[in-house]
């Protein structure tokens, strides 16, 4: 059975059922995508840090409803001592290629915090087994370039059931 890591931003859209401003056309399709991945019987992974990150825009009187969800439908999983040890390969690797600078000059918005965090979110991925990661965020995604296979959800061949409740065969 296939692992696959999900990242923070397809797990708002489809859990959560809200965007900021200009991506509300994405709950849609995020929803739609992860009722396919479950399909695919994936094991699904959520590193602990994507939790974390999930937690920020939600009332602290329903983290426990959140992390419920998350618990209930997928696997979470720990940044470890074997992640520790896939993180520094790969943080050393980027300064080594100066790939976190060319990412920050392609997207100057991001933060070397920001980098660090896309960094644990890959190397918690790889070290629990996943063999794809999505993302709808393209720093990350450029990041794991040569250590892990990384997509956004659109990347993915899956049927937009526009949110409509599956129906019975009428025959």
């Amino acid at each position: 059975m296939e692992v696959v890591c999900v990242d923070t931003q397809i797990l708002y859209w489809a859990i959560v059922g809200k965007s900021v401003r200009g991506s509300e056309n994405l709950i849609a399709p995020a929803t739609d995508f992860m009722k396919w991945l479950d399909k695919q019987e994936a094991t699904i992974i959520i590193p602990t840090i994507v939790a974390g990150e999930m937690l920020v825009p939600v009332d602290e009187n329903d983290y426990a409803k959140v992390l419920g969800k998350l618990k209930e439908d997928w696997r979470i999983v720990e940044f470890d001592l074997k992640a520790a040890a896939i993180f520094a390969r790969i943080r050393k690797e980027h300064i080594i290629n100066k790939r976190y600078q060319d990412i920050r000059l392609i997207h100057p918005d991001l933060t070397r915090k920001e980098l660090d965090a896309d960094t644990m979110i890959i190397a918690t991925a790889i070290s629990h087994g996943a063999t794809k990661l999505y993302s709808h965020n393209d720093g990350l995604r450029e990041l794991a370039k040569g250590h892990i296979i990384a997509l956004s959800f659109e990347d993915e061949n899956y049927q937009l059931g526009l949110n409509m409740p599956e129906r019975e065969n009428d025959e």
